[in-house]
């Protein structure tokens, strides 16, 4: 790249992120799939792969045991893909989340095993980590269990007949940051590298192109907010590249067309707060399938599936706004008991605990678990746990793990389920945990000195600018957008949205022309905002996509005068 392809602002930026110099500039920017590490420096991958091929020979039945989750759905169609275009159909099952929950179970295992021949394989993607009993039971009913996870491996490995997971201590796999899809991802590379040499290609009618499934890694690594450095930052990209192509896959077309997106400039926050919850809306309302079939649809089947899983999301939107009501009525009148942590459990929807959760994250800055009621007589809660950034959800719920029936996932999220005895035990525990951990979390505040590049909003526009944010992408975990700070910002207009007028929207001065702007909940910071008055502003960048359109727009993060 050109020093004068390179604005000023994003070259402080990359200084800041540790990128010095043009090598290490075109390295970060340009990432090549050449830099990926080989797959078989993943434990287990050799087994696994030979497991596979075993399959092959003997004509087995695979079975691809999915999520119901972004990741998990994207791993599933991957996988469901690649071994159709390999020339071997496969078939998947994803448990429903309201009457199965997460990984293996074993009714549904004993089902499968009537219905299947002698010899046959599963194979699971973004889950089966710590499915100890579920696996033994597979074992037992004749299957060959090859597990594929990326979520913390237990203490107890599980007894499958090989376990691929950059997360297990002995595993020398240098990036241990992978989502599950892209753990899938890199078991289909070592399948076409294994099946294609010493002449087993022979057998083989199609040799698949692995670039055209990379659309499913962006979109599940994004969505299940994984660090965007290193291995995760060139899958993404490459994803990025297809997804804009007419070589995407005819349901993903589909899906952003009916999201109402532009495929032109993919952008990170247009997947993870526009897509993924469409794609999410399915497992969450108990409906995975429609997710699965948009993924995996031909051209004829795709918008139709894409309209159903539009049409399921704005359900799951309704139902989200009156939990959270019900949330926010019952933290309020427990706020003293809500200061370090926020545990509740109501009538909540099952399937949409995690994003009550998260929302209560954001607005109180404390770990929150929303757990359902025992609406069935089980003598079982379900329960659904986020934290903010700093805290570690998983460490926390390990130190509470003697009142907790079962419980997984990661140190922003988890998930979990604990006997209605001894939830007032487990409330207790944790919530004494989470006074223990506070000061691991960080701050939401944002110092203009250390935090932002200082930018006039007049030049927020700047065209190299623009383009190296989109160079930039993907943004998100690990690789944060840019903040700029404007000391000396002026409002043309404003106005107020949104209830209590919490958000507002409007137009900057710019020197050549004036430049529109959003910002939500700054709107008690502007109720007094006068037009044509000098203001502090923090600000980022907003791509707005709609259809075969794109426009900028700048995102108010704060504001002082």
């Amino acid at each position: 790249m050109k020093e004068k392809e390179l604005h000023p602002a994003i070259e402080e930026h990359l200084k800041r992120q540790g990128i010095y110099g043009y090598k290490k500039r075109e390295a970060f920017l340009h990432p090549t799939l050449k830099d990926l590490p080989s797959p078989f420096l993943m434990k287990d991958m050799g087994k696994g792969v030979e497991l596979i091929l075993s399959a092959f020979r003997e004509k087995a039945q695979i079975i691809i045991w999915g999520d119901y989750d972004v990741d998990g759905i994207s791993a599933t169609s991957l996988l469901f893909l690649f071994f159709k275009e390999l020339g071997y159909p496969v078939s998947c099952f994803i448990p429903n989340r309201l009457d199965e929950g997460y990984g293996l179970n074993c009714d549904s295992l004993e089902k499968l095993a009537q219905e299947s021949p002698a010899k046959k394989l599963i194979i699971t993607v973004d889950c089966g980590i710590s499915n100890h009993d579920e696996i033994l039971f597979a074992k037992k009913a004749g299957f060959d269990v090859i597990v594929t996870d990326h979520h913390t491996p237990p203490e107890k490995p599980v007894p499958a007949d090989a376990i691929i997971n950059p997360r297990q201590t002995d595993c020398p796999f240098p990036f241990k940051w992978l989502a599950g899809v892209g753990v899938a991802f890199y078991l289909c590379i070592a399948i076409r590298n294994m099946v294609f040499s010493n002449n087993n290609g022979k057998t083989i009618f199609n040799k698949p192109n692995l670039k055209l499934f990379m659309p499913f890694v962006a979109i599940g690594t994004i969505a299940d907010v994984m660090p965007l450095t290193e291995t995760n930052r060139v899958l993404v990209k490459a994803g990025f590249e297809i997804l804009s192509s007419d070589q995407c896959q005819a349901g993903l077309k589909a899906l952003f067309e009916y999201s109402g997106l532009s495929r032109s400039t993919i952008i990170s926050e247009n997947i993870a707060f526009q897509v993924a919850p469409a794609i999410n809306a399915a497992g969450r309302l108990g409906q995975p399938e429609i997710a699965l079939r948009t993924f995996t649809a031909n051209k004829d089947g795709a918008d139709s599936c894409a309209e159903k899983l539009i049409s399921l999301n704005k359900k799951r939107k309704k139902i989200c706004a009156c939990d959270l009501e019900k949330a926010l009525g019952i933290v309020s009148n427990n706020l003293p008991e809500c200061n370090d942590s926020i545990i509740i459990c109501d009538r909540f929807h099952d399937g949409l605990l995690g994003i009550t959760a998260a929302r209560l994250v954001d607005l109180y800055h404390v770990p929150a678990i929303v757990f359902s009621s025992d609406q069935k007589g089980t003598g079982q809660l379900k329960g659904s746990a986020r934290a903010p950034a700093g805290f570690d959800l998983y460490r926390a719920l390990s130190h509470c793990s003697r009142f907790i029936k079962t419980y997984g996932g990661h140190k922003a999220a988890a998930g979990l389920s604990v006997k209605a005895e001894y939830f007032e035990h487990f409330k207790a525990c944790f919530n004494e945990t989470a006074i223990q951990y506070q000061d691991t979390i960080e701050s939401v505040s944002v110092n203009p000195a250390t935090d932002c590049i200082e930018l006039a909003v007049s030049e927020a526009l700047d065209p190299v600018l623009l383009k190296n944010l989109v160079q930039l992408e993907p943004l998100g975990e690990a690789n944060p957008k840019p903040l700029f700070y404007d000391p000396s910002a002026q409002f043309v207009s404003l106005s107020f949205f949104g209830s209590e007028r919490k958000h507002v929207r409007g137009i900057l001065r710019g020197t050549y022309r004036n430049i529109p702007f959003i910002g939500f909940s700054v709107g008690d910071k502007l109720n007094k905002a006068l037009t044509g008055k000098t203001f502090g502003l923090i600000y980022s960048h907003l791509h707005d996509s709609y259809r075969f359109s794109s426009s900028w727009k700048l995102k108010i993060v704060n504001v002082w005068q």
